[in-house]
């Protein structure tokens, strides 16, 4: 009886926003130009949600600028605009040292980082985040989202592997998505 339950009680979680809310309640949805609902954007959504008030590194990487502002946009709706940007500057060579001096005052409920592609040296700082990788989990208290590209993984894995390690699977997102708003009920497409 009591696996019954807590199956239902499983059921009824999954089918909710990452908000908690029964509906959805998006006021975009990612699409691909078919119009199929993104799995990706659902599965950033859900690791930021479930990550709030602890350290979790997710990387995401996104090729296209233009779509990258808008899933960012996106997620600062959604989670009412207690997601913190920061880009690192291209002569960053402490990676921690500069996310620390970024951070506001109360914590946010997601720190996302950019412009890792754009640092001159790229190596150093990335080795800075692995010596020093078990301070993010310590000060930090909540998710640290790298927007990265291809060669930006290949050297985490190079440089800080045991950094990387901490993250799941990579989000990735296609250049051919694109944000589009959902029909409105009751209007003749």
């Amino acid at each position: 009886m009591r696996d019954a339950s807590l199956s239902l009680e499983v059921a009824a979680h999954n089918r909710r926003t990452p908000l908690g809310d029964a509906t959805p309640t998006y006021r975009f949805a990612l699409a691909t130009p078919s119009g199929i609902a993104s799995a990706s954007l659902r599965r950033l959504e859900r690791a930021i949600f479930l990550s709030r008030g602890e350290f979790s590194l997710i990387l995401v990487c996104c090729d296209s600028p233009p779509l990258r502002e808008q899933i960012l946009q996106h997620l600062g709706e959604l989670f009412a605009g207690k997601i913190h940007h920061m880009v690192i500057p291209p002569s960053a060579q402490k990676f921690y040292t500069n996310i620390q001096k970024s951070l506001p005052i109360v914590p946010p409920q997601a720190l996302m980082v950019l412009g890792l592609e754009a640092v001159e040296d790229i190596e150093p700082l990335l080795s800075s985040a692995n010596l020093v990788r078990n301070q993010f989990g310590q000060c930090f208290s909540f998710p640290l989202v790298l927007w990265v590209n291809d060669e930006i993984i290949a050297k985490l894995v190079r440089f800080a592997p045991d950094f990387k390690n901490w993250a799941a699977s990579t989000i990735r997102f296609s250049p051919q998505e694109v944000l589009v708003l959902p029909p409105i009920e009751g209007l003749a497409t």
